[in-house]
C-alpha cells in the first residue's frame, strides 16, 4: 500500500465504529452517497481512498463528491453518508476532535494527524498483502479517473 492509505486509518475506523452499533448498521443498506471534505486545494488520494473504502465495503457503488473546507487540522476534515433520508457525518470541529452525527445522535472522538514516523511504522506492521487495500484500490482508481 502506500502511506497515503495509512493516513486514513483512524478515519475508517471512525465509520466502521459507528456502524458497528446494531442501531446504526441497518443504516448501510440506504446509503446512496458520500462526500468527503478536504482542506488541499486539489482532491488529495486519501479521499479517493477513503470514498473508494466505502464502496469497497458497501459492496456498491454511490455518489461520490469532494469539497475543499477551510483546515481544521489539515488534510481530510471529514465526511458526510446520507441515503434513505439519513445522515451520518464525521467532522473535525477542533484540532484533532472529531464531531460524529448519526441523524441527531451527537457524539465526539479524537484523530491526530500522524507524522511520516507514525504512518510508516504502522504500514510495516502489516505482514503480507493488504487484502481491504487491494479491494479499495479499483474504486479509488476509478473515483479519481471521473475527476
Amino acid at each position: 500500500a502506500d502511506l497515503a492509505w495509512t493516513r486514513i486509518t483512524r478515519w475508517r475506523e471512525i465509520v466502521a465504529q459507528v456502524f458497528s452499533d446494531p442501531a446504526h448498521c441497518a443504516l448501510l443498506a440506504a446509503l446512496d452517497s458520500v462526500r468527503v471534505f478536504h482542506a488541499e486545494p486539489r482532491i488529495p488520494s486519501t479521499a479517493f481512498y477513503l470514498a473508494g473504502w466505502i464502496e469497497a465495503s458497501l459492496g456498491r457503488e454511490i455518489a461520490a463528491a469532494f469539497e475543499t473546507v477551510p483546515p481544521v487540522l489539515g488534510g481530510l476534515e471529514g465526511l458526510v453518508l446520507e441515503g434513505g433520508g439519513h445522515r451520518v457525518s464525521m467532522r473535525r470541529v477542533d484540532g484533532p476532535a472529531v464531531l460524529i452525527e448519526v441523524d441527531t445522535l451527537k457524539s465526539c472522538t479524537m484523530c491526530p494527524r500522524l507524522g511520516e514516523t507514525e504512518l510508516l511504522s504502522n504500514e510495516l506492521s502489516i505482514l503480507g498483502r493488504d487484502a481491504v487495500f487491494e479491494k479499495t484500490l479499483p474504486a479509488a482508481r476509478r473515483l479519481a479517473a471521473a475527476r
